[in-house]
């Protein structure tokens, strides 16, 4: 028979023998689960891209109706896109549309979100009206992410009607710098463009309300006084 100190021994030997083997297959394991979760990460990048561009340039092809169109916006018979979204209900549309169409094809909103912050930096394919509709429906997505990629975009270098765009999406988050900022472009000879804050009217605190208010009723079109002055009874 053997020693009971050798026993003691051979077990403890067997033991650690096991822990090794099964530190082994875990780290092999890990490993391959960090490769994998890359190369799906690449994959959705590349998936999304594909995705991504009928939403984002249309489809040249006839529609007779918005279920016709992978956007879910069916205009003048042709399937439009978010870089063609002239209205804040077409972007909130293919916005609705996109997330649909992420969600059976098992990506992310993120997977998205990096191809609209690409598309939103590409100033010399797309222009500021085109950037404006592309971070408009991105708000529409993702309001979170799309204010943060706002405040990059409040310079006075940034384009008008793209500054604009962002000084309403920050609206929507509180950003009573951003809400200054609107007001002074209305001061500034663009009056018209109060129109386009209306969505956003209840987000502007009452001094705010009051200064478009005021500004509107010296510049702005009967019609345009009509509208805000009915809203802020």
């Amino acid at each position: 028979m053997m020693r009971a100190d050798r026993v003691e021994a051979l077990v403890l030997f067997k033991f650690r023998l096991a822990c090794r083997r099964f530190f082994s297959v875990a780290r092999l394991c890990l490993l391959a689960l960090l490769a994998g979760c890359a190369v799906k990460s690449a994959d959705d990048t590349l998936d999304a891209r594909a995705l991504m561009t009928p939403f984002l340039e249309g489809e040249e092809r006839f529609c007779a109706e918005d279920l016709d169109c992978r956007s879910g916006l069916c205009t003048w018979g042709s399937c439009a896109g978010i870089l063609s979204a002239d209205r804040g209900w077409m972007s909130e549309k293919i916005a609705g549309s996109l997330r649909t169409a992420l969600e059976d094809a098992d990506l992310e909103t993120g997977d998205a979100i990096e191809v609209l912050r690409v598309a939103l930096a590409d100033d010399t394919s797309h222009v500021p009206m085109q950037r404006a509709r592309i971070l408009r429906t991105w708000r529409a997505l993702d309001p979170a992410s799309a204010g943060e990629a706002a405040q990059r975009l409040l310079g006075e270098s940034t384009p008008g009607l793209l500054r604009f765009e962002a000084g309403r999406t920050r609206v929507t988050l509180g950003d009573r710098e951003a809400a200054q900022g609107l007001i002074e472009m209305l001061r500034a000879g663009r009056t018209e463009l109060a129109w386009f804050l209306l969505p956003e009217w209840p987000f502007f605190a009452a001094p705010e309300r009051a200064a478009i208010l005021a500004i509107v009723e010296k510049g702005g079109t009967p019609e345009l006084r009509e509208r805000l002055t009915t809203i802020e009874r």
